[in-house]
């Protein structure tokens, strides 16, 4: 989703999201416990893309954090389920090429099934981008709401 249309969405506070619809919430980032796969930075998300230049830079692949990220304001929690990366990146950005990282990156691309090395025998060039998020972060995100109710433990019962 383009910049332009995340800002004509009104802002949600998260405890007055509806049942359902499209919503915005801004918030900041609440833990995580993951770590990017070419840097190794500690944070609660990452997406990482990884690029082949030569003629003009080509995704090779992009691996986002797993899990959810968790989104709190004053009025509540917002889980922004994985997979759903339609918020803003403007955390922390880490930039470098393939001799920066060259045991993170062969590790990386042979675990999904793509060779370091080009259709001609030699090494690719290639280059990284690591967005971060960190506990803390202020974040803007985008989804189709879907309010879960926990459910209350009745009494001697768990």
């Amino acid at each position: 989703m383009n910049r332009r249309r995340l800002l004509r969405i009104p802002p949600t506070e998260i405890g007055h999201a509806p049942r359902r619809g499209l919503i915005r919430v801004v918030g900041k980032v609440a833990e995580g416990s993951y770590r990017t796969p070419i840097t190794g930075t500690p944070c609660a998300a990452f997406v990482t893309k990884l690029y082949e230049y030569g003629s003009g830079p080509s995704l090779l692949l992009t691996v986002a954090s797993p899990g959810p990220l968790m989104v709190d304001d004053d009025t509540g929690r917002a889980e922004i389920a994985a997979g759903i990366r339609d918020y803003e990146l403007t955390g922390t950005v880490f930039r470098g090429h393939f001799d920066d990282a060259r045991t993170a990156i062969e590790t990386l691309l042979t675990a999904h099934g793509i060779s370091v090395r080009n259709s001609t025998g030699s090494v690719r060039g290639i280059s990284f981008v690591e967005h971060v998020l960190f506990a803390g972060d202020e974040i803007t995100a985008v989804g189709y709401a879907r309010r879960v109710v926990a459910r209350r433990a009745r009494h001697g019962l768990s």
